[in-house]
């Protein structure tokens, strides 16, 4: 059973084109998990692409852009 800790909270993730991939999904997993509601924030609209190692990644919506 997950721990409802963050359970309510919501929490912005702020990326921006270029970040590591495991780096944002991973924790983003963990909380959500926890109860939390994560939206992912950037300074560009809409869209922005991960790295993954060595190459480019997924692109992902973001739910509002940071100004």
């Amino acid at each position: 059973m997950a721990s409802e800790a963050l359970k309510g909270m919501k929490v912005a993730i702020l990326i921006e084109d270029g970040f590591e991939q495991v780096e944002m999904v991973e924790p983003r997993k963990a909380i959500d998990e926890a109860g939390a509601k994560t939206s992912i924030v950037s300074p560009k609209d809409k869209r922005v692409r991960a790295w993954n190692f060595a190459n480019w990644a997924s692109t992902l919506c973001c739910s509002r852009a940071a100004s």
